[in-house]
């Protein structure tokens, strides 16, 4: 089972990924849709993926016009999440993750850009980046949210 999800992993990647390219589903000053509640089960990093980092916060506003990508839970700690998640690939690059905290919930999106220069083509390689998003208070019975992801019907990789 274990080698069966890491291969798929990379492959659903790619195609969440590639089903992104068109642009973003967010319009206007609307605020990033949620999706699935995470199930809260952490998992290994796929294989030749970087070191954590922190990932640039977005707002609501900064969002827009960018694509929503998928992401998975790796750890979860009193004052963190770590999540890793799809940059993009070819003509993608990290945006940044928008996160909104209530009292019921977490929501966390992460986003990328694209950018084409004129005349290029886009490879369809996929990219992953393991990044720490900061929480103003423990998870404790909040759900996790992962925002709608563009282009596509996923939940959490």
């Amino acid at each position: 089972m274990r080698c069966l999800r890491t291969t798929l992993a990379p492959t659903l990647i790619l195609a969440a990924a590639l089903a992104g390219c068109g642009g973003s589903d967010q319009v206007g000053d609307t605020p990033p849709q949620p999706g699935l509640v995470d199930p809260l089960r952490t998992d290994a990093a796929w294989p030749h993926t970087p070191a954590p980092t922190g990932v640039a916060l977005l707002d609501a506003r900064e969002t827009q016009g960018l694509v929503s990508m998928p992401w998975h839970l790796l750890a979860l700690s009193r004052a963190s999440i770590t999540i890793q998640y799809v940059v993009g690939g070819g003509c993608d690059q990290a945006a940044g993750a928008y996160r909104s905290e209530s009292g019921s919930r977490v929501l966390i999106g992460v986003y990328s850009r694209q950018v084409r220069p004129e005349g290029t083509a886009c490879t369809t390689d996929a990219r992953v980046g393991i990044g720490v998003l900061p929480l103003s208070r423990p998870l404790g019975s909040r759900e996790l949210v992962h925002v709608t992801v563009a282009g596509a019907e996923q939940g959490p990789l």
